[in-house]
């Protein structure tokens, strides 16, 4: 398990992540995996495809696999579905590791 995440997730352009080690689940959604329910999110990734405006928010494993997504018209929005699913998110933005 790296803390540190690839710069490309499911072809898109990692720009922040977060670890949910130090977070909680707020119960405002259910987070369930059709190949494994008991599966857990280790990262959230804030992440762009290409020129897209858009924001994903990916799920992801201890290995950075992708578990699920949302995508959010900008990434305060991403960061705001983020919040209101764990408390205590903190991004990182991936430029401030490399």
């Amino acid at each position: 398990m790296s803390w540190k995440p690839p710069q490309v997730i499911d072809g898109a352009t990692v720009e922040m992540y977060a670890s949910t080690a130090e977070t909680q689940a707020t119960g405002a959604t259910r987070h369930s995996w059709i190949a494994d329910p008991a599966m857990e999110v280790s990262y959230l990734v804030l992440a762009r495809y290409g020129s897209e405006s858009d924001t994903y928010l990916f799920y992801c494993d201890e290995s950075w696999q992708v578990l699920s997504d949302t995508m959010h018209p900008t990434v305060d929005e991403a960061i705001e579905q983020a919040n209101f699913e764990f408390t205590g998110v903190q991004f990182v933005p991936l430029k401030s590791i490399e």
